[in-house]
């Protein structure tokens, strides 16, 4: 590998853990997720679970979780819709237009920013500088659905997404994720989003609040551009797996992430020495 491998986790404070691709794929975990999750809490890691999925509940997502073995609580997740509802409110906005799936929906509601789904909503009611539209991954979104936000788009409402990645890994292969959405979106209208997921500042300092630790914090994920891009941007170390969409020859050998592994097994392989 073109990194040193992680072999101690003494020094860190907690572990802020990518789902889809690192702990599982598809409904089944990956080989020595359970073992890695459970030796971080046996060193007294604070455990986070960071995800930009817009799809899922808070509770379903800690159930699937343990569903696979994987001990986590609902508290323990940090989500990009979460944190698109936290940066929607605080910047001012009380009218929200929704384009994304049930977790979107429901980090929206319980900030207290109740909106319709994009297909429910008209134009003319936007006001300009003052709606938010929230983007979030909805496979099942049709090119209408899109074209309804390009319309809330172009009557005034400034964008907000979950976030950026054009796909992400499952058991069937890669599926389009929300930048593939937000593509369609740009085709029909110019947008520039303000992005409150994974790479952004705005998701890892949610991540931080939530470990509540003030010594050094680990990243475990799949993607360069989102896990290591969340360890950078907040100064944190980065644990790229090779089990998802990035690849050996994708890491620049001069940067980031601080060590790269094949899976989990050959992490916990190093850790016992």
């Amino acid at each position: 590998m073109s990194r040193p491998a992680l072999r101690s986790l003494a020094g860190y404070g907690g572990v802020l853990f990518d789902l889809d691709g690192t702990l599982y794929r598809g409904d089944e975990a990956l080989a020595g997720a359970s073992d890695f999750v459970r030796a971080c809490r046996d060193a007294g890691l604070r455990i986070a679970f960071g995800t930009n999925n817009a799809l899922l509940l808070r509770d379903r997502i800690a159930a699937r979780l343990r569903g696979m073995g994987i001990d986590a609580d609902a508290e323990e997740l940090v989500t990009a819709p979460d944190a698109l509802a936290a940066v929607v409110r605080g910047d001012g906005h009380t009218e929200v237009v929704r384009l994304g799936g049930p977790g979107l929906g429901d980090s929206l509601e319980r900030a207290g920013l109740p909106g319709p789904d994009v297909m429910d909503a008209d134009p003319a009611d936007v006001v300009a500088g003052r709606t938010a539209l929230a983007v979030g991954l909805d496979p099942e979104r049709s090119l209408a659905g899109v074209a309804r936000a390009a319309a809330i788009v172009e009557a005034g409402a400034i964008v907000y997404a979950t976030a950026a990645e054009p796909h992400y890994p499952t058991d069937r292969g890669v599926e389009a994720g929300t930048g593939t959405m937000l593509a369609a979106l740009n085709a029909m209208v110019p947008v520039d989003p303000e992005l409150c997921g994974k790479p952004s500042r705005h998701f890892g300092e949610r991540a931080a609040t939530a470990l509540g630790t003030d010594r050094p914090v680990l990243v475990v994920g799949d993607s360069l551009p989102a896990d290591v891009g969340v360890a950078d941007a907040m100064g944190w170390d980065s644990l790229l797996l090779l089990t998802g969409s990035a690849r050996e020859r994708d890491v620049n050998l001069d940067g980031s992430p601080t060590h790269v592994a094949s899976d989990l097994v050959e992490v916990l392989r190093d850790l016992q020495g």
